[in-house]
């Protein structure tokens, strides 16, 4: 049997480090459904009137970083970045039961462009009006918890190729964040203070090290779920990243840049989904929960252990992953 290893926060997740699984026969692949380049392509610069209304454009004036709206009879153009309703929404305000709302993030006016290659200053200003949008669905008192996802690639489980993330508001708190937080309180109990801020020690002076600037740090999962997975934690202790400053944002968009620099070098555009958990509304869990970024890439296909067992077979140790992700970065 190979090194088994449970998640240091959650404590029922599972996962098994067993490189001879990766010697196995395999005449099944993971396959990755590309999708085309369409000139109707609705998140295309151009295209706005395929969209609902955009809830939130950044765009520059003047040289000036402006937030804007549109309405129904008019779209703005020339813009950065747009957030716009889902036309196939998950939660919505009409719904009794899945009371929300669903939107999608457009990244970029470029079609042709993707996360790996998208400048550091520009995936700034992504966050910054994902942060921003978070904050004003906060506003209605009926969400209780936000949800940033990003589906990259036919095996993340994207439907459009255009860069783009997705933003969910629920009036109900996500079932994985509940976890983390039952969990990270029965821990603080035992430790006296926040679990993640204990992990944050203690893997800055691991081998799982990746990268780390002056507010974050990138680590690989001590668990894994695939190989490569990694995660992006804030340095100090923090609930949610509503109110980080421009600067800190930066700092974010920079360390999840180095990682996705890192993912290319080693493992190509890789297929990945990623998610932010962040803390629901409301400040009793301020002790015990630190917001963060989980990313798996989609390295190896899941079977009926993963799926039904919660046990994830892992064929490359997480300190073996950090080694080549630091390296492609030339980080020793």
């Amino acid at each position: 049997m190979g090194d088994v290893r449970r998640d240091p926060i959650v404590y029922n997740r599972i996962s098994i480090i067993s490189p001879t699984r990766g010697l196995r026969p395999k005449e099944l692949t993971v396959v990755r459904h590309e999708v085309s380049n369409s000139s109707k392509c609705p998140f295309c610069q151009g295209n706005e009137d395929m969209t609902p209304p955009a809830t939130l454009v950044l765009r520059y004036e003047g040289g000036n970083l402006k937030l804007l709206r549109d309405d129904p009879d008019y779209r703005v153009r020339d813009w950065l970045i747009r957030i716009v309703p889902n036309k196939y929404p998950i939660f919505t305000k009409e719904g009794s039961n899945g009371y929300g709302y669903h939107e999608v993030v457009i990244e970029h006016p470029r079609h042709d462009i993707s996360i790996y290659d998208m400048a550091i200053e520009h995936l700034g200003l992504v966050f910054f009006a994902v942060f921003h949008r978070a904050k004003e669905l906060y506003n209605d008192p009926t969400i209780r918890h936000v949800y940033l996802f990003k589906n990259f690639g036919g095996g993340g489980g994207a439907s459009l190729p255009h860069p783009h993330m997705q933003l969910v508001a629920t009036s109900v708190t996500l079932p994985s964040v509940i976890e983390e937080l039952k969990y990270s309180k029965i821990l603080y109990a035992k430790l006296g203070s926040c679990p993640y801020c204990e992990l944050v020690r203690r893997e800055v002076r691991s081998l799982r090290l990746v990268y780390m600037n002056k507010e974050f740090v990138v680590v690989t999962s001590y668990a894994p779920r695939h190989p490569y997975e990694a995660w992006i934690l804030p340095l100090k202790h923090s609930l949610d990243p509503l109110e980080l400053c421009n600067e800190e944002i930066l700092s974010f968009a920079d360390a999840l840049g180095k990682l996705m620099i890192a993912y290319k070098k080693c493992l190509g555009s890789v297929d990945f989904n990623f998610w932010l958990h962040m803390s629901p509304k409301g400040g009793r869990y301020s002790e015990y929960y630190h917001w963060h970024l989980e990313v798996l890439p989609v390295t190896t296909p899941w079977g009926g252990l993963e799926k039904g067992g919660n046990v994830y077979v892992v064929t490359l140790s997480p300190e073996e992953a950090a080694r080549e992700l630091r390296s492609s970065l030339s980080i020793n």
